[in-house]
């Protein structure tokens, strides 16, 4: 999927839940910390394995995505403490599995991949928690962890996105095969064969129908456990619609 769709749909999917979740008066930094976190995990495993992903260029296509432009930024940056974070675990991994793959859509691509990215940024976030608690016990540090969830929450939605689309992803890799493929075509309408698409072939059409579900959900919905319900029922129904398909061995 395109790299500002991943963005827009991230927020959307999430943003019904969090703006109904928190008191948007009293809790904006934990808010926009967790949306920040959220936005970068959406674009990271792309950051990650791909050689012409949105965080390669300065700027991306779009009117409506001058907002996230700071994401060009700090995402590969992002992405290169990620590697180093993680190198430890990436090393047992290439040991256990000989020719695992760091290629676009491998490991990066997968649960496990997402999880060993997570667990790479919770580790220092706890032991800096566990510090700051002994030289600063009046600091409220817990704060610090909303970003890493933040972080693992966008990278699941990533992988979400990325099984509506034609070559989709293998969830388990390298552990089993589970691959979820769906109808998008990851063209963008400047490519000259966007017009040869059909309609749910579109990346455009799989955004209008999360726009029109979750302004749906913010406001006819307001109990947070049926709002949660209402975008488990628009991702599934998003499923169906859009063709997405399940191969296992």
């Amino acid at each position: 999927m395109l790299g500002k769709y991943h963005v827009l749909i991230a927020f959307l999917i999430t943003g019904v839940l969090l703006f109904n979740a928190f008191d948007y008066r009293t809790d904006q930094v934990i808010l926009y910390i967790l949306l920040l976190g959220i936005i970068a995990g959406s674009l990271l495993p792309d950051a990650l394995d791909a050689t012409d992903s949105a965080m390669r260029y300065k700027k991306m296509r779009g009117k409506e995505m001058k907002y996230f432009e700071f994401f060009t930024v700090i995402n590969p940056l992002l992405a290169g403490i990620s590697k180093v974070l993680a190198f430890p675990l990436t090393f047992i991994l290439k040991k256990r599995y000989v020719g695992l793959k760091f290629r676009h859509r491998g490991i990066w691509h997968s649960l496990l991949g997402v999880s060993i990215i997570s667990l790479s940024w919770f580790i220092p976030t706890i032991l800096f928690i566990l510090l700051c608690f002994f030289l600063f016990p009046e600091m409220d540090t817990l704060i610090w962890l909303i970003f890493p969830i933040g972080l693992f929450t966008g990278s699941l939605i990533h992988l979400l996105e990325d099984s509506f689309t034609v070559s989709g992803i293998n969830w388990m890799y390298p552990l089993r095969k589970f691959h979820v493929s769906g109808r998008i075509k990851t063209i963008g309408k400047y490519d000259p064969h966007y017009k040869k698409l059909s309609f749910l072939e579109k990346n455009d059409t799989i955004f209008y129908y999360f726009l029109v579900f979750s302004v749906l959900i913010f406001f006819l919905v307001e109990d947070i456990i049926l709002i949660f319900l209402a975008v488990l029922l628009e991702v599934g129904l998003a499923g169906l619609i859009f063709g997405v398909r399940i191969e296992t061995t």
